[in-house]
């Protein structure tokens, strides 16, 4: 994680290099969530470039510890969908396939 500009410690943008519009929007999606958080955007600055610019900006906090939330937040919800799935496929295996 790279922070290209910092005009406060409030507002940064941050560039994560190998990843694309997916980590992005769901960031930018997750830290919105965050009463703190004032304004979350993301870019991608050429299609042919692996990597995503993720703004933040916050009410109260450093811009790096709304993106830290957001990124420990979405982190979470992934979990949580693995272990929904792993459960299912188990329920599946466990009953066997009726077609």
């Amino acid at each position: 994680m790279e922070s290209l500009d910092a005009s406060s410690d409030r507002a940064k943008t941050f560039a994560l290099a190998g990843e694309d519009y997916t980590l992005g929007n769901a960031l930018r999606y997750v830290a919105m969530r965050d009463p703190d958080v004032s304004v979350a955007a993301f870019t991608v600055p050429h299609p042919l470039e692996s990597k995503v610019h993720v703004r933040i900006e916050t009410h109260r906090g450093t811009a790096e510890d709304g993106l830290r939330r957001a990124a420990a937040a979405l982190a979470k919800q992934c979990d949580e969908v693995t272990d929904i799935f792993d459960r299912a496929v188990r329920d599946f295996s466990a009953n066997g396939s009726s077609s």
